[in-house]
């Protein structure tokens, strides 16, 4: 007969044991093995590379993508885009996306990312894209690209960020 094979998971924790031939269990039968159980670190892969970046001031840029999985997480993970740029994985834009793991995995995802279309004007708009989560190592990916204007004054706000303010148009 072949070993037995045990194989659980349960808090983040993967159990294995291969042990002796068990010819017969019974109800009344408690099979127990006991010993130190370590589980893997998280891990992050965070795949991509990005051509720069162009846009104007006020229109948002293409989107590029890259992937993102993981293994082993015990929280979810938090994908961060740098000042000016916005990340989405199929919905809205935001600057910041957590991504719930299923079982402790995170199966490849793929993420849109774009310089935003309130970031300023700057050459070059530079930083790095971010997926983190618990005690798993950081991942980054640089990102680059250019921001110009068409001469006209502007004035930028992101009403998430504003409170208390009443919006007056063509007055």
């Amino acid at each position: 007969m072949e070993p037995l094979l045990v194989s659980c998971r349960a808090v983040a924790e993967t159990v294995r044991y291969q042990g002796p031939t068990i010819a017969s269990v019974s109800t009344n039968d408690t099979v127990v093995r006991c010993g130190a159980v370590t589980a893997p670190p998280p891990l992050i892969t965070l795949t991509g590379t990005f051509t720069p970046f162009s846009t104007t001031r006020g229109v948002a840029s293409a989107a590029q993508t890259c992937t993102v999985s993981a293994t082993d997480l015990v929280a979810p993970l938090l994908l961060t885009a740098p000042e000016g740029y916005e990340i989405s994985n199929g919905g809205t834009y935001s600057d910041t996306l957590s991504l719930s793991p299923s079982c402790g995995n995170l199966a490849a995802t793929t993420i849109s990312v774009r310089i935003a279309d309130y970031a300023p004007a700057a050459n070059p708009l530079a930083g790095n894209l971010t997926a983190s989560s618990a005690g798993a190592a950081t991942r980054s990916l640089a990102l680059t690209g250019t921001v110009t204007t068409n001469g006209n004054a502007w004035i930028s706000a992101r009403p998430s960020a504003l409170t208390g303010f009443i919006t007056q148009t063509n007055t």
